[in-house]
């Protein structure tokens, strides 16, 4: 079986939650959807419009938000919900 991605950017119609950081993708903002199938397994993930710059540039987690890139701080899906809300995220 082979393995193949897809990723479509879309529109909200409603509100979702981002599979990277957990944040939430409110109504008419836009956002992305991954989905493919790796290893015969099926997927599809919607993520904000922050994480998907970060995916661009190599950086990716999986569901359970351990940094699958080398170098990259194992505290990065925090930051993104920090950027996202404009606020401090408490530990």
């Amino acid at each position: 079986m082979s393995d193949f991605s897809h990723i479509k950017v879309r529109k909200a119609r409603a509100e979702h939650g981002c599979v990277d950081c957990h944040g939430v993708i409110h109504k008419g903002e836009r956002y992305a959807v991954y989905s493919g199938a790796c290893e015969g397994n099926m997927y599809a993930e919607k993520v904000c419009s922050h994480c998907a710059k970060l995916r661009k540039q190599g950086v990716t987690f999986c569901i359970c938000d351990i940094p699958q890139s080398v170098g990259v701080l194992t505290d990065a899906p925090t930051e993104a919900q920090k950027e996202r809300r404009g606020t401090e995220v408490k530990s």
